[in-house]
């Protein structure tokens, strides 16, 4: 039902089907139109499955979760599920506000893969290293915004920063993406500049759940303190699955009239934003955070039979949201667990009958990712991502 309600909203909004969102409507119910979507119900309802056996809808800890599915290279939603019934609630946690969804929800440490971006535009080499204040999770270390790099926003700082464990120093630039280090993250945002690095969330197809930008602060930027959805995100790191190829979400793939003919709509535009080298460069980092990083443990080192992938974890501030979005060249798949109602944090929690003393991005997240990704990718054919060549460097 719930894409249902999100095709509607979306079909309401193709100028093609009449003056205005009630004439449109009007003729989706009596113009006898023929509708193809890219929506696959089997991969919707085993994703709704495995949701459910994780965090069950209506659990007592008030924690949900929901799931897109994307195409890399055609923007088609392939399938969306979420933990709650429909009889309770119509707001589609996978969607934007516009379509019947949120505003979002805090995106966390995903967002540090556009300055991954940026930093390799300018220059930057994969086998680059980067500073990182000293901090852990009770120390903070402080950034002042004379750091940035170019004027940004009304952010005047100072800024506080703490890292999950005692770290500080200098570090690979893979090191820093795989073990998530918030410091490294925060003085490379600086050094490239708030400003510049907000441009590629843009450029990427991000933005907040209310159709917004991403706000031009440096913890919305770096350490995602800003609200999004999952079908947003997983557009957006498809880009990068697509070769830096950007291509507008769309679950409609042909529409017909009565008659059989064609009728124009919104088909999903694709255009490139990211270099192919550049997004070759990226996978190549957030490989290792399925092979040797935060997501290693709980992904097993990645996909079943060796399939390549790469992806980042996000967790924000009090574990109130948690995230896991990882591609393969065939499809990409955000994960959101979290709260939807409130904003408690999932620490000392049981949820669906399982204690956890906190929830990150690793815990539920990402082995639901692993779960989903093998599903869907089954039959298809292994492919590799874009060689990358490496060189010395620093950003």
């Amino acid at each position: 039902p719930y894409f249902c309600t999100y095709i509607i909203a979306w079909l309401q909004q193709q100028k093609a089907l009449g003056s205005d969102p009630a004439e449109r409507l009007q003729n989706l119910d009596t113009k006898g139109l023929t509708i193809q979507t890219s929506f696959e119900p089997a991969l919707a309802k085993r994703i709704e499955g495995y949701l459910e056996a994780k965090v069950p809808a209506g659990d007592r800890s008030g924690v949900g979760s929901a799931a897109t599915v994307v195409e890399p290279g055609t923007g088609h939603i392939l399938a969306m599920a979420q933990t709650s019934s429909f009889t309770k609630t119509q707001v589609n946690w996978n969607v934007d506000e516009e379509y019947g969804g949120t505003t979002g929800q805090q995106f966390g440490s995903t967002a540090k893969m556009f300055a991954l971006v940026r930093a390799l535009e300018t220059g930057t080499s994969i086998d680059s290293s980067v500073y990182a204040k000293p901090a852990s999770a009770t120390r903070a270390a402080t950034f002042y915004a004379s750091e940035n790099n170019g004027s940004c926003g009304s952010w005047t700082g100072p800024w506080n920063v703490r890292n999950d464990e005692s770290m500080g120093g200098t570090y690979s630039l893979r090191t820093a993406i795989a073990d998530s280090i918030n410091t490294a993250f925060a003085g490379l945002v600086l050094k490239l500049g708030v400003c510049a690095v907000q441009h590629t969330m843009t450029e990427m197809g991000l933005h907040r759940g209310n159709g917004e930008e991403i706000q031009k602060y440096p913890s919305s930027v770096t350490l995602g303190a800003d609200e999004v959805t999952p079908l947003t995100l997983a557009s957006a790191y498809a880009t990068l699955a697509a070769g830096g190829m950007y291509c507008t979400p769309t679950p409609v793939t042909s529409i017909k009239d009565a008659d059989g003919r064609a009728v124009s709509f919104t088909a999903s535009a694709c255009h490139r934003v990211v270099d192919r080298s550049v997004a070759a460069g990226v996978t190549n980092l957030l490989e290792s955070v399925l092979t040797e990083g935060t997501a290693a443990g709980s992904t097993g080192g990645g996909l079943s039979g060796g399939r390549p992938a790469a992806g980042k974890t996000g967790t924000t501030d009090g574990h109130v949201e948690s995230w896991f979005v990882g591609y393969t060249p065939q499809l990409t798949t955000a994960v959101w667990v979290g709260t939807p109602t409130t904003n408690d944090g999932m620490n000392d929690i049981t949820i669906g009958g399982r204690y956890y003393a906190s929830v990150s991005g690793a815990t539920i997240a990402a082995p639901l990712w692993k779960q989903i990704m093998d599903y869907a990718s089954r039959g298809l054919p292994v492919e590799q991502f874009d060689h990358v060549s490496t060189a010395t460097g620093s950003p």
